[in-house]
């Protein structure tokens, strides 16, 4: 069965979606408790609960209601080509004319954002620095996990897609079988581990300790925590296809 939430019976919860912004949404993901959206007019935003300034706003707690101050990401101008959002951090692909950019905000925990010397938190998107992935081309998509980040790069040399991840390798969900953290301290740029799944991926997502890619064929490919994403029983670090 399904509600139909209409007039007076919504109150303040559910928003409609032109409540959020006047433009189409083409992108939408989840943290623990906000959501981030990318827009057809090139924009992206945020909204839910504040803390840790995963909205970007300057950490303020902004109620999912209070439509009036949801936290635009701000970044002078340039095109949000995607988000994503896990706990209490966002990421987001950027086009900035000449190249694009990957950016990461919020709480800093086992190296998610990639930069060193940030402390525990980033609170804006004005704040945050590009991350320095170390891989010839342009990001064009971002994914989280509760651990880490990975984006799907573009190569220059042939426009092929790569997969580089960062943050704290538990579980096997950086795909690369290193141990420790990186991107706490260092940059990702100084390891060369990339995942290339031989096609252009249109998809990544992100789980609680691991992430599937979508090929551009239609293949899937999975790696991290086995128990937790429906693998159990596989012990490897290279990605799983389906």
């Amino acid at each position: 069965t399904s509600t139909a939430y209409t007039g007076a019976d919504a109150g303040d919860f559910p928003l409609s979606p032109s409540s959020i912004h006047a433009s189409n949404v083409t992108k939408m993901r989840a943290g623990r408790s906000h959501f981030c959206a990318t827009f057809s007019d090139g924009t992206g935003k945020c909204w839910g609960r504040g803390e840790n300034g995963k909205l970007s706003n300057g950490g303020g707690d902004t109620g999912v209601a209070d439509v009036a101050t949801e936290a635009n990401l701000d970044f002078s101008g340039s095109t949000v080509l995607d988000v994503d959002g896990f706990l209490r951090s966002s990421c987001a692909v950027v086009d900035e004319g000449a190249n694009n950019a990957a950016y990461c905000w919020g709480d800093h925990n086992d190296g998610n954002q990639g930069t060193p010397g940030l402390g525990s938190s980033v609170t804006s998107t004005t704040a945050a620095l590009a991350i320095q992935h170390g891989v010839a081309g342009d990001p064009i998509k971002i994914a989280m996990s509760r651990f880490g980040t990975c984006i799907v790069v573009e190569l220059t040399v042939d426009s092929s897609h790569v997969v580089k991840c960062w943050g704290r390798e538990i579980h096997l969900g950086m795909g690369h079988g290193e141990v420790g953290t990186l991107g706490d301290d260092e940059h990702p740029s100084t390891m060369n581990q990339i995942l290339d799944f031989q096609g252009n991926i249109t998809e990544i997502v992100g789980s609680e300790f691991g992430f599937c890619v979508l090929r551009q064929d239609g293949r899937v490919f999975c790696w991290g925590q086995g128990d937790y994403m429906g693998l159990r029983g596989y012990g490897t670090t290279e990605p799983l296809k389906f």
